[in-house]
């Protein structure tokens, strides 16, 4: 997902705010900046379709940059930061071997036995978060 997009005087045009002088951040429906252009790159259609999935507004922060052998900031033309990206985590699945799975739980099973109480407590977190494993990998092989 891209961190910086860029928006056309013609896109900037059509949506209300300036293209060289842009002051404060904007809200963009991810759907209508699909349809500002026909032609959008593959990241920046994957860009607005993961807003769209998430069903979130993109916030756009104007990039300053300052002016060469000066302090003074202006904004680069078209130029925004996506200042809200969601959560873009991807879970992959596998398969899972369960014999071996259970193998792992009954030692530490059998390693509990001789832990302090608080430990104990630790290690059962883990026992848990394996049966919930056995249950899905055994629920998938059937």
């Amino acid at each position: 997902m891209l961190s910086e997009i860029y928006l056309s005087g013609e896109c900037c045009e059509k949506l209300g705010i300036s293209y060289y002088d842009q002051k404060c951040a904007v809200t963009l429906d991810p759907a209508q900046a699909l349809l500002l252009r026909s032609e959008w790159d593959t990241h920046h259609q994957k860009t607005f379709q993961t807003f769209i999935h998430h069903s979130r507004t993109m916030v756009l922060e104007p990039v300053r940059r300052k002016r060469e052998g000066t302090e003074e900031e202006y904004h680069s033309p078209g130029w925004y930061t996506i200042a809200n990206p969601p959560q873009t985590r991807v879970f992959v699945t596998t398969d899972i071997d369960t014999v071996l799975l259970r193998e792992q739980r009954d030692v530490l099973l059998e390693i509990c036995d001789g832990l302090s109480e608080k430990d104990e407590k630790l290690v059962s977190g883990i026992i848990i978060m394996l049966d919930h494993m056995l249950d899905s990998g055994e629920g998938a092989n059937q």
